[in-house]
């Protein structure tokens, strides 16, 4: 909590501050007040307390991976993780450096940014976080759940994987941490064998997404000249198409 210029402001985890009462005196004075307006500060510290209560149920979804580019299988898992475990905010979060992909080569960090910017623009919970590209090197997952958790402390938190990652996440950096901080979403592709990952991993299985698109399909396809019509939405697939990042792939 912080006490500015009489005001009362809750700092969230995500830099919001939030003022829902302004106060007509410093906090010394409520201090020394009348019991009549002891009375309204117990009233206000209710509404900051229920404030505060509100953003401990908050579920956050994490959408990790590189994006290269972003395409609508993204979108209908994201939708999909959405509408299913009904989460308040949705991160998407680019890695500067995948350590499944360690050999391949990305789209540059900031075409990759914007084509993600113009994906999620018309999704108002869904949001762009830059910290594995800021932070640079090979991007883990237990650093991001790590920070995720010092931002959200009490939110339940979810992080999207697909389910040829299922049964490795044992072999993940700190997986015992990670296995106590983070929930898993696990999407399928069509006709894909389920594996579901092993104690004490907590997850839950998406069987909605019908979408089986690639990034490197679509990076073939415009190396080879070739239509990818459908596989991006309209606006991505212009920016991707005019950035030439994928003519010599």
């Amino acid at each position: 909590m912080i006490i500015t210029g009489g005001n009362m402001a809750i700092t969230r985890p995500d830099g919001i501050k939030i003022v829902p009462h302004r106060l007509s005196a410093g906090l010394s004075n409520i201090l020394k007040s009348s019991p009549c307006q002891s009375l309204k500060w117990r009233a206000k510290s209710t509404t900051l307390l229920s404030v505060r209560q509100e953003l401990t149920k908050m579920k956050i979804g994490m959408y990790g991976g590189s994006f290269d580019p972003i395409h609508l299988a993204h979108i209908q898992v994201a939708e999909a993780v959405c509408l299913q475990m009904e989460l308040d905010r949705l991160y998407f979060i680019p890695a500067a450096r995948s350590p499944f992909k360690a050999g391949q080569q990305s789209a540059p960090a900031e075409l990759r940014l914007q084509w993600i910017r113009l994906a999620i623009a018309s999704h108002p919970t869904w949001k762009l976080d830059t910290y594995e590209i800021d932070k640079g090197g090979i991007s883990y997952t237990i650093d991001t759940v790590r920070e995720y958790k010092r931002r959200f402390p009490q939110a339940r938190l979810f992080y999207i994987i697909g389910m040829d990652h299922a049964p490795l996440l044992t072999q993940w950096k700190n997986a015992d941490e990670l296995a106590k901080l983070v929930e898993f979403d696990i999407v399928t592709r069509p006709g894909e064998i389920i594996h579901p990952p092993p104690e004490p991993f907590r997850w839950h299985l998406l069987d909605n997404v019908h979408c089986d698109i690639s990034s490197h399909v679509i990076r073939e396809r415009i190396a080879a000249g070739q239509s990818v019509d459908g596989l991006m939405s309209p606006q991505v697939a212009k920016a991707v198409l005019l950035s030439s990042a994928y003519k010599k792939y």
